[in-house]
């Protein structure tokens, strides 16, 4: 598949959905094409990589976000050639010689690119952490994940990632909290995405990290996707629990709810993906 499908489903999908209104089709303002979204500064310099979508962001979001601990062997398992599970660096990970698989699920209230809009929709992914592919030279610096799933709402959002030939779990995104126990600070947090969800306790202590600078790669029919993204955090409060995903999700045999260690996991508010942009490399020279 050439590039250009997904530029012209963007087109069509997101040229009602701007602020300038409803549109009978879409216009040359309303269009996500490379060359008007185009926000990079120091462009992929690989000779037949062509960009699918440049300059979106997901803004205003909430949800939950885990790292799980997996035998490194079995995360291994999950990719195609040329990738390599990273071992996780703390002293029981590295005994173990376990790997990190991550697991997000957050509401947003916009997916956004320079001339259009959606409102209220889903983000979520489930990653291995990577070493950075000897084959991708120029994404060395970020930190490398690998996206197994993207999980998005039943919207017109679904429609453009499968076009991208991401596996795509579309389904409704609810969170649902209690008040805090007087005087221990903890309450208990249900948050669901389509068929994955998480259950559990959340203490009122919140950090704010920094932001950060990753790149995803998805081997898919035609080729390569390359998506970098800058990663803002906003606010994360610790949580305990453990997660559930889909039964056909590609990492739901590894998930064993007696031995899983789920190492870090947050619910996340105020957080933000910006500067993404969506690349693509066709297999082959």
């Amino acid at each position: 598949m050439k590039p250009w499908p997904l530029v012209l489903v963007l087109a069509l999908v997101l040229a009602g959905c701007s602020d300038d209104g409803p549109s009978d089709g879409p216009s040359a303002t309303q269009t996500p094409s490379a060359t008007q979204t185009s926000t990079s500064t120091t462009p992929p310099t690989g000779p037949a990589r062509t960009p699918m979508l440049l300059g979106f962001a997901y803004e205003g979001c909430q949800g939950y976000d885990a790292e799980v601990l997996l035998p490194r062997d079995g995360l291994q398992a999950l990719l195609p050639e040329g990738y390599t599970a990273m071992a996780d660096a703390s002293e029981s990970s590295l005994a173990r010689d376990d790997g990190i698989l991550r697991l997000t699920w957050l509401s947003c209230d916009a997916f956004t690119t320079p001339n259009a809009r959606v409102e209220n929709t889903t983000f979520g992914e489930v990653s291995v952490r990577i070493e950075a592919p000897a084959a991708f030279p120029d994404e060395a610096g970020p930190d490398a994940w690998y996206r197994l799933r993207m999980l998005t709402a039943e919207d017109l959002l679904r429609t453009v990632w499968e076009t991208a030939e991401y596996d795509v779990h579309a389904g409704a995104f609810s969170l649902q909290a209690t008040a805090p126990v007087p005087g221990v600070g903890v309450g208990t947090w249900t948050i669901t995405s389509g068929d994955y969800g998480f259950s559990g306790l959340g203490a009122r202590v919140s950090a704010s990290p920094a932001s950060r600078d990753e790149v995803h790669f998805t081997e898919v029919a035609s080729g390569t996707l390359i998506w970098t993204v800058n990663v803002a955090p906003g606010t994360w409060t610790s949580i305990e629990g453990r997660p559930q995903v889909a039964a056909d999700d590609p990492a739901a045999a590894l998930l064993d709810a007696e031995t899983t260690v789920v190492a870090r996991q947050r619910l996340v508010t105020g957080a933000a993906l910006t500067g993404i942009e969506l690349w693509r490399e066709p297999t082959g020279p």
